[in-house]
């Protein structure tokens, strides 16, 4: 079982609802899971940054935006992109 999706499961409103308050007894959130940490507009430049780079959309997981990386607006420096 692959432990991260079945997370996003749950929290997606999937897998498990019946036992939602459980899960949010042990600490598992959901609100917060709904809520965009970045605004659209600073996601979208981050990926078309990514695409003039690497010339593909296809973001690998783990990628994070570089602190340091001055190709990329300082908004979204540090974002994990992937």
């Amino acid at each position: 079982m692959k432990l991260g999706n079945a997370v996003h499961r749950i929290r997606s409103g999937g897998a498990y609802e019946a036992h939602r308050s459980r899960f949010e007894a042990l600490g598992l959130t959901f609100d917060r899971w709904n809520e965009p940490q970045y605004p659209f507009a600073l996601v979208r430049q981050a990926l078309e940054t990514f695409h003039a780079q690497h010339g593909h959309y296809k973001v690998p997981l783990t990628y994070v935006v570089g602190a340091d990386d001055a190709a990329y607006a300082a908004e979204v420096r540090g974002m994990k992109l992937g």
